[in-house]
């Protein structure tokens, strides 16, 4: 008999097409990153049933 194991996974995306694609793919919580040099804001404003896990990356 099989077993199976529930591993969370979050999903690291850079674009908006990323963002859209594992959308699809039934990932709800996603990983930004950069969010420096992807405009963190226009991606979180533009989609709401997607959870983010930003990451900032500076100084």
């Amino acid at each position: 008999m099989p077993y199976f194991i529930k591993i969370p996974v979050l999903q690291v995306v850079s674009s908006i097409g990323e963002i859209l694609q594992a959308y699809e793919y039934g990932f709800m919580e996603q990983k930004l990153f950069p969010t420096t040099l992807a405009g963190a804001l226009i991606f979180i404003s533009i989609i709401s049933n997607v959870t983010f896990c930003p990451t900032w990356v500076g100084r």
